[in-house]
């Protein structure tokens, strides 16, 4: 049996550095239902003068860690400092981002039926939901 299934980095943006926790009940709700694990979860600020600083749940203040602190995350450590690095380089001055790595925990069993018929992934493509809304809407209105 597949110990893990795929996992997905997802990078998300705050505007004005605010980690107020909005998103953690929707997380909460996906692991509930099993679909989604997370692996790992970091925070990176980017003060005004573009130096970067990765932290982990435990450096929030309360308000922001309470939320976050319900989604049972394991203690896995998949994120380095390396990962830090590489999102901080993309982000502007006064900036904060989430990064979150999910296993797709409802693909465990997938990728061990795969294995065991000689298949392979060969290819995943995330198509964000916004992108799927034009495409209907455009579908809708011609």
């Amino acid at each position: 049996m597949t110990t893990y299934g795929p996992m997905e980095l997802v990078v998300v943006g705050f505007p004005d550095a605010d980690f107020h926790g909005g998103i953690a009940p929707a997380i909460g709700r996906a692991i509930d239902q099993g679909s989604i694990r997370v692996a790992d979860l970091i925070f990176i600020e980017v003060d005004d003068n573009g130096d970067a600083l990765g932290l982990e749940l435990s450096d929030l203040p309360d308000h922001v860690r309470g939320p976050f602190a319900d989604l049972a995350l394991d203690g896995t450590t998949l994120l380095s400092e390396e990962d830090v690095e590489d999102v901080a380089a993309m982000l502007e001055p006064g900036s904060a981002v989430a990064v979150m790595l999910f296993e797709h925990v409802w693909a465990r069993e997938l990728v061990g039926a795969l294995a065991e018929a000689n298949g392979e992934v060969l290819s995943v493509q995330r198509i964000p939901a916004e992108a799927v809304e034009q495409v209907l809407a455009e579908r809708a209105g011609s």
